[in-house]
């Protein structure tokens, strides 16, 4: 196709691979959060329940 790639980035194939921020496991067909991004979610949803608490627009 004459697409051009850096020979950097590349990664062997395996069935789970992380793309995009999630983690895309082929064979099981899943997608997940990875566990840190997991744990900062978490983390938001706390602070958001916090009573009284108060965030601006883009902490949303």
């Amino acid at each position: 196709l004459g697409v051009l790639w850096s020979q950097e980035k590349m990664k062997p194939f395996t069935s789970v691979q992380r793309y995009i921020g999630f983690t895309w496991d082929l064979e099981n067909k899943t997608i997940s959060l990875p566990m840190e991004k997991m744990e900062k979610v978490r983390g938001l949803i706390i602070d958001w329940l916090t009573p009284r608490a108060k965030f601006s627009a883009s902490e949303a």
